[in-house]
């Protein structure tokens, strides 16, 4: 399915956005300091999984937007880090300078050790990347609540298989999509 002009504009941007945010902000970190990240909230999350079930509609429009939005972030970001780290096809220099953003040696040894996770894994993907990427497409044009709601599922059931990006998205990872799961299931 190709994605309307707007959608791969507003995507690229992002993206470009969280390029430039990675690099400047390891740049300016201090020895040993990490990239900020945030989750989002389990309990609101099984609160809007829940209240579908039981109603068919989604109630917390606004809650299923906020999901959506820090989702659709964390993939542009994963996807930023991944190319910064060599990852692609392209090379972290040519990425930065198509965006005139200069390229150094100092920030580029800095960067393994600033996209590091909790459990000291980088913070990339080749296995993930693409499908969650397909699926922020898809979510950033959906405007129904409902089938949003279903391609967020899609998001969490690509990054369940793996525990160490489960918890890049939902506090408590994979541990939380199992609950969240059993909670919806029952």
């Amino acid at each position: 399915m190709p994605f309307e002009y707007e959608t791969m504009e507003y995507y690229i941007n992002l993206l470009n956005e969280k390029i430039e945010e990675v690099w400047n902000g390891c740049k300016e970190a201090g020895e040993g300091e990490r990239l900020p990240w945030s989750t989002y909230n389990l309990t609101r999350a099984k609160k809007i999984w829940i209240d579908f079930i039981k109603s068919g509609i989604v109630q917390d429009e606004k809650g299923l937007e906020k999901m959506a939005d820090n989702f659709i972030n964390k993939i542009a970001t994963i996807e930023a880090l991944t190319i910064l780290a060599g990852h692609t096809q392209q090379s972290p220099k040519d990425s930065l300078e198509n965006l005139e953003i200069e390229y150094d040696e100092e920030t580029n040894e800095k960067l393994g050790d600033y996209i590091l996770d909790d459990n000291n894994q980088y913070r990339l993907s080749d296995y993930a990347l693409e499908p969650l990427c397909k699926l922020a497409g898809k979510i950033i044009e959906e405007q129904d609540p409902i089938k949003k709601l279903l391609l967020l599922d899609q998001v969490l059931n690509v990054v369940h298989q793996r525990s160490d990006i489960a918890s890049w998205f939902i506090k408590g990872g994979r541990d939380s999509l199992d609950e969240l799961q059993n909670q919806t299931i029952t």
